[in-house]
């Protein structure tokens, strides 16, 4: 049987910073990184990536873009959500590059 936490397991073997949070936390802020040793068959805890630390211009899908759209006239705008909807545009990387000067 796969262990439970087998990918972030592999994950943490080739280097990824791992994180714990105990199950039941009211709230996902408690989140602390893990020593050397990790207990990976504890019950009460929960495990993740370390989450990189997002730059304002990074285009994550996962975390939002950076999009803009003619209707607004251009306005550059961050959306969070999971979905793009579908008047506006994500900015490519050498708009963001632009952006940022």
């Amino acid at each position: 049987m796969r262990h439970k936490w087998a990918d972030l397991i592999h994950l943490w073997a080739e280097g990824a910073e791992i994180q714990h949070n105990y199950i039941g936390n009211p709230d996902d802020s408690g989140w602390m990184d893990c020593e050397e040793t990790i207990c990976w068959d504890s019950e009460n805890l929960k495990f993740r990536v370390k989450p990189k630390k997002l730059e304002w211009w990074e285009n994550i899908p996962e975390h939002g873009v950076l999009a803009r759209s003619e209707k607004y006239r251009g306005c550059a705008v961050f959306i969070d959500k999971p979905v793009i909807p579908s008047e506006w545009t994500p900015l490519t990387n050498e708009e963001i590059e632009r952006f940022k000067r």
